[in-house]
């Protein structure tokens, strides 16, 4: 038995054509700032995440950590507290 689809040809060649450049991706070129309500930037972050693994059996990631690019703290009023 065969079904009618006038929708979809179901005897299609579904061959899919692939470039033949190939690119790569280039992890930790790119920076994030987090700032806050006043916009003080308080974190940067990367692209980049750094993969942590609990146990050394396995060859999977458990879970990821980011990569913080620099961090720092304001007192009130604006000044950058420094330390």
């Amino acid at each position: 038995m065969t079904l009618a689809c006038p929708l979809f040809k179901l005897d299609l060649d579904m061959t899919i054509l692939v470039a033949t450049d190939i690119y790569g991706l280039d992890r930790g070129k790119k920076f994030f700032e987090l700032s806050n309500h006043l916009g003080n930037v308080l974190v940067t972050v990367t692209d980049r995440k750094n993969g942590v693994q609990l146990s050394s059996s396995t060859d999977l990631v458990d879970y990821y950590l980011p990569d913080f690019a620099s961090a720092s703290d304001y007192y009130p009023f604006g000044p950058e507290a420094s330390g």
